[in-house]
């Protein structure tokens, strides 16, 4: 690529450009950005050069339709000037369609370009695409607040028809005084009076905020707030920088032009769901996270208790909110609150919400009623009722603890303790009690939760240690009818020297035995009858073997989905098997596990204890066994 007769662009021969940089050129002049390097500087040498070609008349420049084209370019002719050494002084000041001054031609076309484009945000391309904008609409397509006095001077230009009806009002004065663009504040104005938001509503962190968008933007965030009337927002602080944050991430993502075309506020429209809440006097609270329908206004008692209230529903088209919902499930019994997840980013709905019922028995109907329920055409709805995770995961814990030891020291620590889950080392002896993780149970969730929180915080610290904290994993409970047709006994806590065939010695007295299958320490036997199982667990739950304690449940079989997922991809599947091993074969039905729980698969603790989880997730939670290892032999 030679250099000879091509433009300039800051000061360099354009085939110097790195292939970031030539798009970046392309993009201030709406040019298409896809090619390799030599396409790029083709298309961008051919354009500058025609347009040089085109703008040595005064009569050519005129037919710019886009001033800021026209000012592009001679920035960028001015650049040239000053590289041709053998032109003279007098032939570069013609070139230049703007106002000379004392500074050297290279500083001068920085201080040009500057003033032209650094004002622009980030996300925004300083060159609309469309040619056929107008002059005023080009003006604002780039004008932005970080200049003040700029944005002021471009404002009055597109005002001087008549005086400014806000001229005189205070707000708008503080506002423009603070750098907020004139156009913008005045928006912001009318917002304030049509939603009832105070100067302490939007207060100084907030116009701070605002101003750091264009003017477009700015615009946008204040049309989209009024329009949505902010309608069960209840703090309005808080709301306003989030939803500024979270338009700031969105630019980040997708770009000025594409955010700008995505609601911002989303949600039904107002009238709508303002009838509903008149009609039953619920409340509603919005932040840009959730939209929470709750507090039922007859109601006397306090918050459902215990589980079985709540019920997922999935797969919501993201265009469908309460407004469409709550005529939907509250006939079947009184809504406590029904909560929709939003996701800042895309402006929609997450597709999953979760409604509780006062009376678990609406729950269970409500999950049994709308299950697959078509909502839309070709759009149905996920519905089941949803268990409160009350687990934790624990790990980094003394191994030379007992399961009493544990709990007592925890108790300790945590309010609403009720259990703990550990997996001992029936080889280990008195030094190795454990393997280095339990799992807690808790009352109720919040319960887990603060502990949760106040172990991750290190504000407790049982043992002395940093411990390892994470949810659980949670497992799909089977139904009554499932567990009462399950004849097969998980057997945990055997030692090494503990074979197939004592187990068989051990069991056969109690009915007749199918099959035997151990796996490390722990086995599962398969009875003829299930009145055989039921019988061996009364009979030998906590009898010792070897000397040690055995624990005796019914196996739990997985859900079917559970097993399509395991035995028809090729994922590892590392932490579901107590074996280990991943894949499977397809067509074996049944699985099998143990009803305690399973070691979380990520999290903030795997980071701090790469080696417990690691542990935990090879196959230490022995939660999940399938039938195909009965076949191996």
């Amino acid at each position: 690529m030679s250099t000879e007769s091509e433009p300039i662009i800051d000061g360099k021969p354009l085939s110097e450009l790195k292939v970031v940089d030539l798009r970046n050129e392309l993009e201030k002049l709406g040019l298409p950005k896809a090619g390799n390097k030599k396409e790029l500087y083709d298309r961008l040498k051919e354009h500058l050069l025609k347009e040089q070609t085109s703008g040595t008349t005064e009569s050519t420049q005129q037919e710019v339709v886009n001033p800021m084209v026209a000012q592009y370019l001679a920035t960028q002719q001015a650049a040239l000037a000053a590289t041709q050494r053998s032109e003279t002084s007098e032939e570069t000041k013609q070139e230049e369609p703007i106002e000379a001054n004392t500074t050297e031609p290279s500083q001068q076309t920085e201080e040009i370009t500057s003033e032209i484009f650094d004002q622009s945000n980030e996300t925004e391309s300083a060159i609309d695409q469309t040619a056929k904008m107008t002059d005023v609409e080009m003006q604002e397509s780039v004008k932005t607040n970080g200049d003040a006095e700029k944005s002021e001077t471009n404002v009055e230009k597109m005002d001087d028809s008549g005086p400014n009806p806000y001229e005189n009002d205070e707000t708008y004065k503080m506002l423009v005084s603070k750098k907020l663009n004139a156009r913008v504040s005045q928006a912001l104005v009318d917002l304030m009076k049509a939603c009832n938001v105070t100067t302490e509503d939007f207060d100084e962190r907030a116009v701070e905020m605002l101003a750091g968008f264009s003017q477009d933007q700015g615009l946008y965030i204040v049309k989209e707030l009024k329009d949505s009337g902010l309608y069960g927002v209840q703090n309005k602080p808080q709301y306003f920088m989030s939803v500024m944050r979270n338009f700031k991430d969105r630019v980040r993502q997708l770009g000025s032009a594409p955010s700008m075309n995505i609601p911002l506020v989303p949600g039904p429209e107002v009238e709508d769901i303002k009838s509903i809440i008149d009609r039953t006097g619920y409340q509603l609270e919005v932040t840009v996270g959730q939209r929470k329908y709750h507090c039922p206004p007859d109601h006397t008692g306090g918050e459902p208790a215990g589980s079985g209230h709540e019920i997922y529903i999935g797969q919501i088209p993201r265009d469908v909110y309460e407004d469409k919902l709550i005529p939907l499930f509250e006939p079947l019994g009184k809504i406590w609150d029904l909560r929709i997840m939003m996701d800042p980013i895309n402006g929609k709905s997450r597709g999953y919400a979760f409604l509780i019922y006062i009376d678990k028995e609406h729950a269970a109907e409500a999950a049994k009623k709308f299950n697959d329920y078509e909502i839309q055409p070709g759009k149905h709805l996920k519905v089941n009722v949803s268990v409160a995770n009350t687990r934790l995961f624990i790990g980094n814990i003394p191994k030379s603890k007992s399961k009493e030891e544990i709990l007592e020291e925890l108790k300790k620590n945590a309010e609403g303790v009720v259990d703990v889950i550990i997996y001992s080392s029936p080889d280990g002896g008195e030094s190795r009690k454990n393997r280095g993780f339990c799992f807690v149970d808790f009352v109720d969730h919040k319960s887990a939760s603060d502990a949760k929180r106040r172990i991750s915080m290190g504000k407790v610290r049982p043992w002395n240690n940093d411990l390892v904290v994470d949810w659980a994993e949670q497992q799909e409970e089977p139904d009554e009818e499932t567990m009462n047709q399950v004849k097969v006994l998980y057997v945990k806590n055997l030692k090494e020297a503990v074979t197939e065939e004592k187990l068989k010695e051990i069991f056969a007295p109690h009915g007749e035995i199918d099959r035997v299958k151990k796996v490390k320490d722990y086995a599962f036997v398969h009875y003829k009858e299930r009145d055989s199982a039921i019988k061996a667990i009364d009979a030998l739950n906590n009898t010792e073997v070897e000397g040690i304690a055995i624990e005796i449940a019914l196996a739990k079989p997985q859900a079917e989905n559970k097993q399509k997922k395991k035995f028809g991809g090729p994922s590892s599947m590392r932490g579901m098997f107590g074996a280990g091993g991943g894949g499977g074969k397809r067509g074996l039905r049944g699985s099998f596990g143990e009803p305690f729980g399973v070691p979380p698969r990520g999290g903030r603790g795997r980071h701090r204890n790469a080696v417990i989880l690691k542990k935990a997730n090879r196959g230490q939670q022995q939660s999940h066994y399938s039938l195909r290892k009965l076949f191996i032999a």
